[in-house]
């Protein structure tokens, strides 16, 4: 499988991680899991334990193995946090829940907003004008509000529109309930 191409794409650790997404997602949609706080107890474990092994060179970062423990690991955060927020109604602050809505645009836009800035800080021969921690640090938060920028300017403006051009025509029950949900 090394030198096939194809075969090393549709299964590649991205699709792994893909794959974990979808299986809680149909979880979370079909079943009902008693034992949240012990799922959620395994998969912080897992987690440090898998990056316990990175560290110590036992799973090689990015190698299918560590991203199955750390995969698995997220996936069991992720399906008993899900839960619990299903069970307990959890109050999140709305700033949380801004970021939690512009995540996507915070995905697509972060890599270019620290080339941007790291480009910047090259020409004026600064790349590490606080020390590496704090520059990285501010970077961060720097894409993070740029990125709910782009969420709140362009994206809920798209979709905005995007909905009402693809709706425009739906007249049924069933269609404007779909609606209502977005």
């Amino acid at each position: 499988m090394k030198n096939n191409l194809f075969l090393n794409f549709i299964f590649s650790n991205y699709d792994l991680e893909f794959f974990f997404g979808c299986i809680v997602g149909h979880l979370v949609l079909k079943t009902s899991i008693k034992y949240n706080y012990i799922i959620l107890l395994v998969g912080v474990l897992g987690f440090l334990s898998g990056w316990y092994l990175v560290l110590q060179g036992v799973l090689m970062r990015y190698h299918t193995q560590a991203m199955l423990v750390l995969g698995i690991s997220c996936g069991l955060i992720v399906l008993s946090a899900t839960f619990l927020d299903l069970k307990y109604k959890l109050r999140v602050p709305k700033l949380l829940l801004l970021i939690g809505d512009a995540s996507y645009s915070i995905y697509l836009t972060h890599f270019y907003i620290f080339v941007f800035i790291f480009k910047i800080l090259a020409k004026v021969n600064r790349l590490n004008p606080f020390g590496g921690f704090i520059t990285v640090s501010i970077s961060l938060i720097i894409a993070v509000i740029l990125g709910v920028t782009f969420h709140l300017v362009i994206e809920r403006l798209l979709l905005k529109y995007l909905n009402g051009k693809l709706f425009n025509n739906m007249n049924s029950k069933q269609d404007q309930n779909y609606r209502k949900a977005i």
